[in-house]
């Protein structure tokens, strides 16, 4: 998790830095703009943190945070409460939770270590094509580059 935060730590200042009109402009993507994928990263690690936390009864919301730098604060939470929990984490521990498609589903905590770091690889792909159309340079960090010691 320590490639994943730092590849966070590198795309904050970015994310933070963009213009509010350029953060809610339409963009396209899975989700329209910047600011709605942003969002969505935050809601997603946030969704798993309390599903470790509080268990598969918790129910998933989509934040109310307004600007980028309310979804920083609410990311760093988030990542707080995830090292303490890693710092005891038994990575073969079952989670349950309930999938979108109803039901219930139980993981290993490596699972969702994983799911996390992928989910967000994945949006982060996109968040690079949302901030080169608005002619913003994204950040150039990638996981391997962590864990290489490249940044």
């Amino acid at each position: 998790m320590a490639a994943h935060d730092a590849v966070w730590a590198a795309w904050w200042p970015t994310l933070i830095g963009l213009p509010e009109s350029a953060v809610s402009s339409p963009v396209g993507g899975s989700f329209p703009s910047v600011f709605s994928t942003t969002r969505h990263l935050v809601d997603a690690e946030r969704y798993w943190q309390e599903i470790i936390d509080r268990g598969p009864a918790f129910e998933a919301t989509v934040s109310t945070a307004g600007t980028i730098a309310a979804l920083r604060a609410m990311w760093d939470g988030v990542r707080a409460r995830r090292l303490a929990w890693l710092a005891e984490a038994d990575p073969h521990a079952a989670v349950a939770f309930a999938p979108a498609g109803g039901g219930t589903a139980t993981v290993h905590a490596w699972e969702c270590v994983i799911h996390v770091v992928s989910h967000a690889h994945f949006h982060r792909g996109q968040l690079v094509s949302q901030c080169r159309s608005l002619g913003v340079d994204p950040p150039s960090r990638h996981l391997i580059g962590s864990f290489l010691g490249e940044f």
